[in-house]
């Protein structure tokens, strides 16, 4: 997701969006700037997991997978699938030989994610490891949203739920189109 920058080229619209932030907090349009700014933090965490799914499963390579897992637990936090991720980093740390970072891990998953799909495989690993599991208790209310309630949020009044996932090539993001526009230009990209 990039924006034309007259000066420069291009400029990552993460970017550009936090730099926004930074310059005019008080904006009237903020709360629709971090909106989309969150999707967009969503849409690169998704990239991110998608890659380390790829190398741990399939090409076999943990330490590509904690590298990638790694990058989404240190710059996206909110991200929907944040529990997969800290079990992927756990999976790809154990396998690497780092027992302790595995168990972090795992116990930062069963800690803020008590509801998460993936708290049966961390139990049981941690049970495999002799260490002890805690107690399921309520996690942080909100702490872990789901792919699609974040996906739905608006941008300039349009609701972004049904777009499709955008190939390696991305979108070039004019600032003279509107969102509509740049949309419409997402959508067609990913029809091909």
């Amino acid at each position: 997701m990039w924006i034309r920058d007259r000066e420069t080229g291009l400029v990552s619209a993460d970017r550009e969006l936090e730099e926004l932030i930074r310059l005019r907090p008080a904006s009237r349009k903020r709360k629709e700037v971090e909106a989309r700014l969150d999707q967009i933090y969503e849409e690169l965490a998704e990239h991110e997991m998608k890659v380390a799914r790829f190398y741990y499963n399939v090409r076999d390579a943990p330490e590509a997978a904690r590298q990638r897992t790694e990058e989404i637990l240190n710059k996206y936090p909110r991200y929907s699938q944040f529990d997969e991720a800290l079990l992927y980093h756990a999976l790809a740390a154990a396998d690497e030989g780092d027992a302790e970072t595995a168990a972090k891990d795992l116990l930062r998953l069963l800690r803020l994610y008590p509801h998460s799909k993936y708290r049966n495989q961390a139990a049981t690993l941690l049970t495999q490891w002799g260490l002890s599991v805690p107690e399921p208790g309520a996690g942080p209310a909100g702490s872990h949203t789901n792919r699609e309630n974040t996906r739905q949020r608006p941008f300039h009044g349009i609701l972004i739920t049904d777009l499709k996932m955008i190939p390696s090539e991305g979108i070039i993001l004019d600032r003279n189109l509107t969102p509509t526009k740049i949309l419409v230009r997402a959508q067609r990209l990913a029809a091909n």
